[in-house]
C-alpha cells in the first residue's frame, strides 16, 4: 500500500511529489510515479499551448478541446494499467460474478421495455465496462501480447465511459435501491440506509 501526497510551493512555483509506503517504497514504483509525473507535466504543457483563451492565473482554467492529448491519455493510461494489471484483476475478480448476475436479472426484467433514464445509464455504462474486462483479461492470459495503440485507445475510450456512466447511476441513488429492490422481489417505499 502506497500514499502519495503533492506538496505545493506557489512562491517558487514548484509541486513537490512524496511517495511513501508501508514497507518502504520499491525503486520498480518511483519509477513507474516518474514515469507518469513525465507524461502528466507533457500533457499539462500540451494543454498550456491549446488552450481556447488567455488564462489569468487565479482565475477558472479556460477549456481544453477534447482532442487534445488524447496520445498521451492513452499512454498514462496504458502505463498505468500495465503496472497494476494484476491487482485490478484480483478486485474485478471479487465483484464480476455478482455484476453479471445483477445485470442478467435486470435484463430479464427489462425485456421488451425500451430503457429510459437510469436504465439507460446502468446499461451504457455495463457494457463498455464488461468489453473492458474482457479486453484487460485478453491482456493477462496474453502477456506477451502488447496491444496496438488503437487497441489502448479503444480501452481508454471504454474506461471513460464508464467512469461517466458510474458517475450518473450513483448520482441517482433512489433508482439504484428501487433496482435493488426489485430484483430481490422486495418494493421498498424509502431509501435503504448505507
Amino acid at each position: 500500500m502506497f500514499a502519495i501526497a503533492l506538496q505545493l510551493d506557489p512562491a517558487n512555483r514548484k509541486i513537490r511529489l512524496a511517495i511513501a509506503g508501508n514497507q518502504g517504497v520499491e525503486d520498480k514504483v518511483v519509477d513507474h510515479i516518474t514515469n507518469i509525473w513525465a507524461k502528466l507535466r507533457a500533457l499539462s504543457n500540451e494543454y498550456a499551448e491549446n488552450r481556447g483563451r488567455e488564462w489569468n492565473e487565479g482565475g477558472e482554467s479556460p477549456e481544453v478541446p477534447g482532442e487534445i492529448g488524447i496520445p498521451l491519455k492513452v499512454a498514462i493510461f496504458r502505463e498505468v494499467y500495465l503496472f497494476s494489471l494484476e491487482k485490478h484483476l484480483k478486485r474485478a475478480g471479487k465483484w464480476k460474478d455478482g455484476f453479471l448476475v445483477v445485470m442478467r436479472e435486470f435484463a430479464k426484467s427489462r425485456r421488451g421495455t425500451p430503457l429510459r433514464s437510469f436504465d439507460l445509464d446502468l446499461h451504457g455504462t455495463a457494457a463498455p465496462l464488461f468489453l473492458l474486462l474482457k479486453s484487460l483479461n485478453e491482456l493477462h492470459v496474453h502477456p506477451g501480447n502488447d496491444l496496438t495503440y488503437d487497441e489502448w485507445k479503444t480501452m481508454y475510450n471504454y474506461s471513460m465511459l464508464v467512469s461517466q456512466g458510474v458517475e450518473r447511476v450513483l448520482g441517482k441513488r433512489f433508482s439504484c435501491e428501487v433496482l435493488a429492490s426489485q430484483l430481490k422481489g422486495i418494493l421498498f417505499c424509502f431509501p435503504l440506509p448505507y
